[in-house]
């Protein structure tokens, strides 16, 4: 994805995967992330990410 649009490889880290992981598993653990993906014919089309807000009462 970065790669298409412009970002230089080197400005990419290795351990992105690993980074990008750790970040969804915490998110959805401790910050109340949910993330929903669309898909047509086995291909994604679309992606959205939400993060729940509770209120104080």
């Amino acid at each position: 994805m970065w790669l298409n649009i412009g970002v230089d490889e080197s400005n990419i880290l290795l351990d992105w995967q690993n980074i990008t992981l750790k970040f969804i598993e915490e998110a959805r653990r401790d910050l109340f992330y949910k993330a929903f993906i669309a898909e047509i014919d086995n291909t994604v089309v679309g992606l959205v990410v939400q993060k729940t807000f509770l209120s104080f009462k």
